[in-house]
């Protein structure tokens, strides 16, 4: 009996394991893609396409101009020369909502910036719901 129940629960785990890491892996692709155009619109200056990106509930907390002059106030950094993403992800998913938080190491001209976007899931796609950044990473919110 041992045997038989190793036997068949191991591959089900197994299996339910790697169906689940299929679905984050997805997930996070998926808000990468929204941040890698946001990042490409901030480089070309596009602020208008980079608000676009953002998530109309966001503008609840902090207005359209708020969020603008956190976007623009980063061009006294320099020329921005770059971005990667660090280590790690979070996934959340609470009352049906969908969140992901993506950490990126920014160069510019003049120093690096640690930025933390953190996206919701609406319909199929993710939208930007906060956007931070900081010269000390460990200053970064959760």
């Amino acid at each position: 009996m041992k045997k038989l129940l190793s036997t068949t629960v191991f591959p089900l785990m197994m299996l339910t394991t790697a169906l689940t890491s299929c679905g984050i892996g997805e997930q996070t692709k998926a808000a990468e893609s929204v941040a890698e155009k946001f990042y490409k619109n901030l480089s070309e200056k596009d602020y208008d396409k980079a608000m676009s990106l953002i998530d109309e509930e966001s503008f609840e907390i902090s207005t359209k101009e708020e969020w603008l002059a956190v976007i623009t106030n980063k061009e006294s950094s320099g020329k921005f020369l770059g971005y990667k993403k660090d280590i790690g992800f979070n996934i959340k998913t609470k009352n049906g909502i969908t969140t992901v938080k993506l950490d990126y190491i920014c160069n510019y001209e003049h120093h690096t910036l640690y930025e933390r976007l953190i996206m919701v899931k609406r319909g199929e796609s993710y939208k930007i719901i906060s956007y931070q950044y900081n010269t000390d990473k460990g200053k970064l919110t959760e």
